[in-house]
């Protein structure tokens, strides 16, 4: 673009009695870049309005069609350093489609074969006129001195404020340079018959620029702010790793002002164009990938350069939090193979760290392979055996606490299992140990199983997560009257519906049944979150006789006459693990035979959260 296509883009202002008062010029889709003085006089130096509406129209497409916006940005004060005369005005509606923003350059050199270009409107003369200077040089508080050196042409006048200003130059080989060099903003009125004006150059306009680049962003993330809240909120603390521990803004405006106001460090490139390098690694709504790295491709040199720099430290980040995030989850989704239902496909991830992980991106997600921990390497996709799975899972546990140094005992692993296999006693897998002292999975990880079907097209996924959120405000809240029994819960639920609304899980009172119609799928059919039941039906415990309601009342909940409520809902994992663990380790032949409640416990604790990844972003 030069200086005659750049005419498109340039408008004029008016004031509210409808005379031209000033210039200015697209500058971005929906941005108009003009001086502080012009917006004054527009709406009769009451710019700090939000309500006042300016109108501009663009003179080289439509003279006589308006378009109103808004002022959005202000700056006009004298400081030691900088006069400041700029404002930011955003058009309500888009503005015409063959109009093209300009892009200011920063030119270092003028030189003497240097000249410059203005067009203005001058009052009287509504067609406009062609303005054609050369620099003189900087003056004090950083506007640049212009001056027509010519008998003939035209000097700055007074509505030529907020005009581009193009520079030009012949170079050696016959080609001519043509660059957006700044914006006019003054005209000397003590020498008007020397034709000099002042404008202010690209390098003092970095304020209102960095502005408009961060509003730009805003708009294209605004409408998605929900549903990219976690994508915004980890591509932040990626961009500023020395604050973390900082409170994050509450809001996306706060998010990118804070960019907006840091330096950018080592690197070339700016906080907030690091910022959508990290967004463009994780999110992925097509529209809004496709305007983010259009946005982005304005801005810097190489675009996937940046982004594979960001990917580096987002990995960085990671591995740095395992060492001290003690909320650690290993995701085991196991599925019985098609043709033989004895035999098992598994997939296997890790999140070291619950802030940075977003299962519909894989952000935060490390996906473990067979072929990564050199397990039948030539064949991948084999279905395995139950034992083979076992052995498998000790492998994945050697390559967590070896390759990424994480303690087992702070690691919780969640089985994604079919409902059909739920009854399983997954935590009781002895799991081979290579100094030869193995160990139930219970004893050294804490455990819960989750119900596959939860993870397909299920139905009452909304219902889910609102039971979930409900849930978090009762963390606190005694476990106990939070539950009620499968029994109690299928009369509710064909009585009095709307009275499950206040509980979030189930207590069997007998092994329940894992088929159709069951009780393990009427827990998916009511959204419930939690259950705990045993897998063997208990009559007696410590010699007395007794039901599974009342063992898990009693053995997990903490009840006593003393506490009959018992524990809180946010010990309940924590005491779910404690009864586990002091059960003794006996043989599997031996265990099936106990009437020790933590060999028969099956814990479901389903976050929505926390699932499976949609999609793996990349692999280790």
């Amino acid at each position: 673009m030069g200086f005659e296509e750049s005419k498109t883009a340039t408008v004029a202002i008016y004031s509210q009695s409808g005379a031209i008062v000033g210039m200015g010029f697209l500058v971005s889709e929906n941005y108009v870049l003009t001086c502080a003085h012009v917006v004054n006089a527009a709406c009769k130096n009451k710019a700090h309005d939000d309500s006042k509406v300016i109108s501009i129209t663009f003179p080289f497409i439509s003279r006589g069609q308006e378009y109103d916006t808004n002022i959005v940005g202000h700056w006009l004060e004298e400081t030691e350093r900088q006069d400041k005369d700029y404002a930011i005005l955003k058009l309500q509606n888009k503005p015409p489609s063959q109009v093209e923003p300009i892009c200011l350059k920063t030119v270092q050199n003028y030189g003497e074969n240097g000249s410059l270009q203005v067009f203005g409107i001058p009052k009287g003369d509504e067609k406009g006129r062609n303005l054609i200077a050369v620099v003189r040089g900087g003056v004090i508080g950083g506007w640049t001195q212009i001056e027509d050196t010519k008998n003939t042409g035209i000097a700055v006048e007074e509505r030529f404020s907020g005009a581009p200003v193009w520079w030009s130059r012949k170079n050696a080989d016959g080609s001519c340079e043509e660059v957006c060099i700044g914006m006019i903003v003054a005209r000397d009125r003590k020498r008007e018959e020397a034709k000099i004006g002042f404008m202010i150059s690209t390098a003092e306009l970095r304020m209102p620029l960095r502005k408009v680049t961060k509003l730009e962003l805003e708009d294209i993330l605004k409408p998605h702010e929900l549903n990219l809240s976690t994508a915004i909120a980890t591509a932040y603390k990626i961009c500023r790793p020395e604050d973390l521990r900082t409170s994050l803004p509450d809001s996306l405006e706060g998010i990118l002002e804070d960019l907006l106001q840091r330096s950018h460090g080592e690197s070339n490139d700016s906080k907030l164009e690091q910022f959508v390098a990290c967004l463009l690694n994780q999110q992925s709504t097509n529209d809004v990938e496709f305007k983010l790295r259009k946005w982005a491709e304005l801005r810097t040199d190489s675009l996937d350069q940046l982004c594979e720099e960001m990917w580096a430290k987002q990995k960085q980040l990671l591995s740095e939090s395992a060492d001290v995030n003690s909320n650690i989850n290993l995701f085991i989704e196991i599925q019985p193979d098609k043709d033989n239902p004895k035999q098992y496909h598994e997939r296997v991830c890790l999140i070291s760290n619950n802030e940075l992980y977003h299962y519909e991106t894989g952000t935060g997600a490390i996906q473990l392979t067979r072929k990564q921990i050199n397990y039948q390497a030539d064949d991948i996709e084999e279905s395995i055996t139950a034992n083979k799975l076992r052995q498998l899972l000790g492998k994945y546990l050697t390559c967590i606490g070896g390759t990424y140094k994480i303690p087992l005992d702070e690691i919780n692993i969640h089985f994604f299992i079919p409902i059909n296999l739920l009854n399983e006693c997954y935590e009781q897998w002895e799991i081979p140990d290579e100094f030869g002292f193995p160990l139930s999975l219970c004893k050294q990880c804490h455990i819960v199983v989750r119900s596959q079907e939860r993870l397909e097209n299920y139905r009452y996924r909304g219902d889910w997560e609102t039971k979930w959120r409900k849930l978090n405000q009762f963390k606190h809240s005694h476990a106990h009257p939070l539950f009620i029994s499968e029994k109690e819960a299928i009369n509710r639920f064909r009585t009095d519906i709307k009275s499950l609304e206040s509980i979030f899980g189930f207590k069997f009172s007998k092994v329940p049944s894992t088929e159709r119609g069951g009780g393990l799928a009427f827990l998916l059919r009511t959204a419930m979150p939690l259950a705990l039941w045993l897998r063997k039906e208990l009559h007696s415990i410590n010699n007395e006789a007794t039901d599974c309601e009342t063992i898990i009342e009693n053995g997990i909940f903490g009840c006593c006459p003393d506490n009959p409520n018992g524990c809180c809902l946010g010990e309940l994992p924590e005491s779910v693990a404690e009864v586990r663990k002091s059960a003794p380790e006996l043989e599997e032949k031996e265990r099936q035979n106990s009437h020790n409640i933590g060999h028969h416990l099956s814990f479901l604790w389903e976050d929505p959260n926390l699932v499976p990844p949609t999609v793996f972003y990349s692999t280790e």
